[in-house]
């Protein structure tokens, strides 16, 4: 069983991250596949002196998502690795979890408000229709 799980910084992703972690315990997954999306921004292509500042600050927040993920998941013996993608979310996920054959992806309730307006990403991967889908509120 492969189990990909979308990441971002809200407190819904990370519940998702630790129902992901048990439930590979418990069925004896055999990969947890944790997925960071970044988005570009119109900033570095206008200003190119912020391009070093930025890459640093992702990169700081990429370890400090590593680390959180590595004290979750702790010494359970599972085979995990965490993947970061720039770009859409949505597309993102989906292309990921085509890659490593998903046989579930687990994402976080939406958090914001926008998400009233328009489709959360959990409702849209449903209606792909390829593979089982979690929301975790």
């Amino acid at each position: 069983m492969v189990i990909v799980v979308g990441m971002d910084d809200s407190d819904s992703a990370w519940r998702a991250a630790a129902y992901a972690v048990g439930l590979a315990r418990r069925q004896r997954a055999s990969r947890l596949v944790f997925v960071h999306v970044g988005r570009r921004t119109g900033v570095y292509a206008s200003v190119p002196e912020v391009i070093p500042y930025a890459r640093n600050a992702h990169k700081s927040v990429v370890t400090d998502f590593r680390d959180r993920l590595r004290a979750d998941v702790g010494d359970a013996d599972l085979d995990w690795e965490y993947r970061i993608e720039i770009g859409n979310s949505r597309t993102s996920l989906h292309s990921v979890a085509d890659d490593v054959r998903a046989d579930l992806v687990v994402v976080g309730g939406p958090q914001h408000s926008k998400h009233r307006f328009a489709r959360p990403i959990g409702t849209w991967l449903i209606s792909r229709r390829r593979w089982p889908v979690l929301i975790i509120p």
